[in-house]
């Protein structure tokens, strides 16, 4: 029905200061993405599905799928 045309992957780390004129406040995370390219019943087009993992500042977990359809 459906077979995976590409895997790849990518890791990620984000940072970000915000000063609201009261105090400064520090952000960031990292961790990875997964992508999976699939090509749904032989459609001329591409379907991605990812699957991101990571933590933040505080060593909270996070997971986020995504998808995305290009046609």
């Amino acid at each position: 029905m459906a077979y995976i045309q590409r895997v790849r992957a990518d890791f990620f780390f984000d940072y970000l200061q915000v000063n609201d004129d009261i105090q400064n406040r520090y952000l960031s995370s990292q961790g990875g993405t997964i992508h999976f390219d699939l090509n749904p019943l032989r459609y001329s087009y591409l379907a991605n599905f990812s699957i991101q993992i990571g933590t933040d500042r505080n060593g909270n977990l996070f997971f986020a799928p995504g998808i995305n359809i290009g046609y």
